[in-house]
């Protein structure tokens, strides 16, 4: 396509749609394409993959649709799962659902698909019943971050439970000392429910029956999250405000308004932003950071992830199967995602810590050069347990409201 493009973003509709500086033409097809839209510098990648898809794809016209004010809610109107699209980010906690609505075709015998060329997690999160529905794009889950020169380094490599935690932190520490975690949000609380319980009961059988409660969580899984909320600042965990301050926790971080941190991956990525854009003189974080896993039970360690998977409207064939293909196939290559996820200094934009699905890049020398915490993650997310299965997504938002409810009955006056 001839000309600068830039994204119009069209709030009505909720979807960002490519605009040229000339009338349209008739010269193109068009692919429609719903993103993961919960991303660092979301809009910046977005154009990025508008623009180069469509430069190495003249005869292609992309939209990408963004639903980043709703994607997960099935109640509101964005709800990924009733969207129309010709191909689609889905978070693997949903995947299940759209096979039992025929939303997705298969993709195995449609492309090629070299199972070791992702994360043992994402191949697990990719299959349904034998089947490929989806390409591995990104994987994501929960990890506690901390400087490596905490004089309790050590102990928090190697935290086994809750407990110690509980001993690291103190539920009595000083102001500014406390754990940075967001313990808002229905599906948040949810998602964090469900890793205490596989922290409990360690693996998928024994879990699901846990979710099958007519929407009430177990109280001492409750209690888990409970305690982990005592180990933040008063102030801090539980705030509405902050809860939609995009990067507020990781922006605390890097104040070192906090000993430690659970998050995303990509929380580092407003920690860095914070420290290299915003930060006076010596006001900010100094120490190299440190990741290990995040205990949220006491009766072990599991850790768990989710996967967002490239899937492809049951619809599509010829030209716009073959269009769909080809955006899985290039949003995949390693460049493109190096470009991606490597600092941009132009931009003044650090790495975006999110964690690929493609796992040559972690052994990337350009890419862990510019973010050494790369080979840590990958040692503790491939390993962890991508639950896929019917329901789990309302099941974890009902879940979410009556923790809500459970904490905030529970604040200290």
């Amino acid at each position: 396509m001839g000309g600068l493009l830039q994204i119009v973003l069209l709030s009505t509709a909720g979807f960002y749609a490519p605009a040229s500086e000339e009338p349209a033409t008739n010269c193109c097809r068009n692919l429609t394409v719903i993103l993961y839209p919960f991303l660092p510098a979301k809009a910046d990648y977005f154009f990025q993959i508008q623009h180069d898809f469509e430069a190495a794809n003249k005869d292609v016209k992309l939209e990408i649709i963004d639903l980043s004010s709703n994607y997960y809610d099935p109640s509101s109107y964005g709800y990924v799962v009733t969207n129309e699209g010709d191909v689609y980010e889905l978070d693997s906690v949903l995947l299940a659902d759209v096979i039992a609505q025929n939303r997705i075709q298969p993709i195995s015998g449609k492309m090629p698909i070299i199972a070791d060329d992702y994360l043992k997690n994402a191949q697990t999160a990719a299959q349904w019943n034998g089947e490929w529905y989806g390409i591995p794009h990104w994987v994501c889950g929960y990890f506690l971050f901390f400087k490596s020169d905490d004089s309790n380094a050590p102990a928090f490599r190697n935290l086994k439970d809750l407990t110690g935690l509980e001993q690291i932190v103190g539920t009595h520490h000083s102001s500014g000392n406390g754990l940075l975690i967001d313990l808002m949000g229905r599906l948040g609380l949810g998602e964090l429910y469900l890793s205490a319980a596989f922290d409990r009961y360690s693996d998928w059988e024994h879990v699901r029956p846990h979710l099958l409660n007519d929407q009430h969580p177990e109280a001492d899984i409750e209690s888990d999250l409970l305690r982990l909320r005592k180990l933040c600042d008063p102030n801090l965990g539980r705030s509405s405000r902050y809860h939609y301050a995009d990067g507020f926790y990781g922006k605390q971080f890097a104040l070192e308004h906090g000993r430690a941190m659970v998050g995303y991956s990509e929380s580092l990525f407003s920690v860095l932003d914070e420290e290299a854009n915003a930060c006076q003189s010596n006001d900010c974080l100094t120490a190299q950071i440190d990741v290990a896993q995040v205990p949220l039970d006491d009766h072990g360690l599991r850790q768990i992830s989710w996967v967002d998977l490239l899937a492809i409207d049951r619809k599509c064939a010829g030209d716009k199967l073959r269009d769909a293909i080809a955006f899985i196939q290039f949003v995949n290559q390693e460049d493109v995602m190096l470009k991606a996820l490597k600092p941009d200094a132009n931009a003044s934009r650090p790495p975006r810590y999110l964690l690929p699905a493609k796992a040559s890049l972690y052994s990337n020398q350009e890419l862990t050069n510019a973010a050494p915490l790369y080979p840590k993650l990958r040692g503790i997310i491939e390993t962890s347990f991508p639950p896929v299965g019917t329901n789990i997504n309302p099941v974890l938002r009902g879940y979410g409201g009556e923790i809500n409810k459970y904490l905030t009955k529970h604040e200290s006056p």
